[in-house]
């Protein structure tokens, strides 16, 4: 802060600064993408299928799963797939393409897994609860954000922001099942401050 206010660094970078300083107090939980918004695929799901379903395309890397969408078992690079496509591979299966994914649990900070991606030169990681179950994804692009303050749009975005998609979904869901009353938006975003 004295860096900012004797003119040194202006305010942007004092934030940035900031943030990097308190990466280790903001948990994976409060920046991962939820699993509801998180696009998963069956790892046994041919090239052929895969590419049917056009909502996979709108993403770099796609976590699979064997059984249960619960138990991610890795995750694939769409480049990869699509490669596959070109090479006329249209039986091969996801499997095939599979990487390993790490895992991360809820309460982890984000500086600890920002090392650990940065460490293995991965980009994506999983987070689980103290049960092992698919809570969210979590990116470098996810930790980058918080870091700047900013959300960064990717060309394939879909939603800019998806904790908020996320959050917006299960409202419009709870409504109209009725199970909850929603508070009015002045009073959610002075609760949120």
């Amino acid at each position: 802060n004295i860096g900012a206010e004797e003119g040194v660094i202006d305010s942007d970078e004092n934030k940035v600064i900031q943030n990097i300083m308190k990466l280790d107090n903001v948990k994976a939980c409060d920046v991962m993408t939820p699993r509801i918004v998180a696009m998963t695929a069956q790892e046994n799901m041919s090239l052929k299928n895969f590419y049917k379903n056009d909502t996979y395309l709108h993403f770099s890397r796609i976590p699979v799963y064997a059984d249960s969408p619960e138990y991610i078992t890795g995750y694939i690079l769409l480049s990869d797939a699509l490669e596959g496509l070109a090479d006329d591979e249209f039986d091969k299966r996801l499997v095939e393409l599979k990487r390993p994914i790490s895992f991360f649990k809820e309460e982890d900070s984000c500086g600890h897994i920002w090392e650990e991606l940065l460490k293995k030169h991965e980009q994506i990681g999983l987070i689980i609860d103290e049960y092992g179950c698919f809570q969210g994804i979590i990116t470098l692009e996810d930790i980058i954000e918080t870091i700047l303050g900013l959300e960064i749009i990717d060309e394939n975005d879909q939603a800019t922001d998806m904790q908020q998609f996320a959050r917006e979904r299960w409202e419009r869901r709870q409504k109209r099942f009725r199970t909850i009353v929603l508070p009015k938006e002045e009073e959610r975003d002075k609760d949120n401050q």
